[in-house]
């Protein structure tokens, strides 16, 4: 069974309104700069677009695209000298000093232990799926994990 172009465009439309806020909620989380996380979100779905109806999970492979665009981002960054950006107030963040505390502690994290935190506590995966997407076995997103918390602990007053 053949699907017609117009259904797959249909598809990709829905996916594409359904999906498109909490992408950028991840890429945003883990580039903490809300042009760059769109900019990485638009470049997934054209990523995806195409192979739409060969992918067997469209959410998972998203997912994945965001975060090796945001680590390539990321290392980019790295190599022309810049450092974690701040994380500036805006519509999406809360007002009060502690969520901001959190988001610009877990700013400062290496960028695989901030992206382990926000796939395992924003995004709720499980650590093998976590494990896939970065590239490491489950083992190593759990020690991840714990060193990132640790850090977090510290670096958060009580």
């Amino acid at each position: 069974m053949h699907e017609t172009p117009g259904r797959s465009e249909e598809e990709f439309t829905r996916f594409y309104r359904e999906a498109y806020p909490s992408a950028v909620r991840l890429a945003w989380l883990l580039t903490h700069d809300h042009g760059a996380a769109e900019d990485i979100v638009q470049d997934a779905f054209v990523r995806l677009h195409p192979r739409l109806a060969t992918v067997e999970h469209p959410a998972a492979y998203l997912r994945s695209a965001i975060v090796n665009g945001c680590r390539d981002r990321a290392r980019s960054a790295g190599r022309a000298g810049a450092g974690l950006r701040r994380l500036q107030l805006n519509s999406e963040v809360s007002s009060t000093d502690r969520p901001c505390e959190l988001l610009d502690a877990v700013a400062r994290l290496p960028y695989k232990h901030r992206a382990v935190v926000a796939l395992r506590y924003w995004a709720d995966l499980p650590e093998a799926e976590i494990a896939e997407i970065i590239g490491v076995r489950p083992a190593t997103v759990r020690s991840i994990s714990v060193r990132a918390l640790a850090r977090l602990k510290k670096e958060l007053p009580e």
